[in-house]
């Protein structure tokens, strides 16, 4: 049994609540997190680590842009094992150089264990060994059966349907644009964009009586209807921004939120009933 103590998302200790060192509740690791909530940027060790059986100390994840660890050094600054992932968090660790000497090149040495001594390898995430899943906040991630690449989340997306139809995809399949790193960004841009249909109504309705004013005192035809145009237009831009603001509204109040945490589906019996994604 191991405890985990938690800041907001991000595991800052574990400990055993069993002791081992004269203590009934011992540390075992703990972690310093840089500015991204997936950057992992120093774990300390207070007992052998990994399949490698690594002695205690710092260690310093190294990653790559997507957050993916590409090696684990000691703290001489020497490489203990590196990685190699793919797209689907399939992951090969190697535990030595090669023959050449030299990190990264096609000699190094595969160690054939099923995970490593760090255990946020793939884009940050944490990685349970037993089950062979990534713990993403909201969602679990399976990578593989054991033999068989899967690279799938296996609940659905904690936003439900304001996030897509598909409830197991992530980011609406644009990876290269956008990150979600809790599964709820979609809700924040919700937000932002009824706060602009809000902006939009005001400014169209302020131009609109500037403009009703003007047109009372001027008194020539063509001017006139400039105007009535002006505020006809203005009045019609008002009511879209109106419109796609209650439909933005009610996205939001029906799956961003929702006070159980999921959205509603029928249950076998007939009747409504939350999913909580977590």
């Amino acid at each position: 049994i191991t405890d985990y103590l938690w800041q907001s998302n991000q595991v800052m200790e574990e400990r055993d609540p069993f002791g081992g060192t004269g203590s009934t509740d011992t540390p075992i690791k703990q972690y310093i997190w840089g500015t991204y909530i997936d950057e992992c940027i120093q774990l300390t060790s207070y007992t052998i680590l990994g399949p490698q059986s690594l002695p205690a100390g710092a260690y310093y994840p190294l990653q790559d842009l997507l957050y993916r660890a590409v090696a684990l050094t000691n703290s001489s600054g020497n490489i203990v094992e590196a990685y190699d992932t793919d797209a689907y968090g399939q992951t090969i660790i190697y535990t030595g150089p090669g023959p050449d000497y030299i990190w990264f090149t096609d000699d190094d040495a595969g160690s054939g264990f099923t995970y490593g001594a760090n255990d946020m390898i793939f884009c940050g995430y944490r990685y349970d060994p037993e089950t062979r899943l990534y713990y993403v906040r909201n969602r679990m991630f399976l990578t593989d059966t054991g033999g068989a690449s899967v690279g799938r989340w296996l609940q659905r997306d904690p936003i439900g349907y304001a996030g897509g139809i598909n409830l197991y995809e992530y980011v609406g399949g644009r990876v290269l644009e956008f990150l979600d790193p809790d599964g709820t960004s979609y809700c924040d841009d919700l937000n932002e964009r009824i706060a602009e249909y809000q902006r939009d109504i005001e400014a169209n309705i302020t131009a609109a009586m500037v403009h009703t004013y003007q047109l009372l005192l001027t008194k020539g035809n063509w001017e006139r209807a400039h105007l009535v145009a002006e505020i006809a237009g203005e009045d019609a831009e008002a009511a879209l921004a109106k419109a796609a603001l209650d439909v933005a509204k009610s996205i939001y109040d029906l799956f961003c939120d929702n006070p159980t945490g999921g959205c509603p589906i029928i249950i076998p019996d007939g009747s409504p009933s939350p999913v909580v994604d977590w």
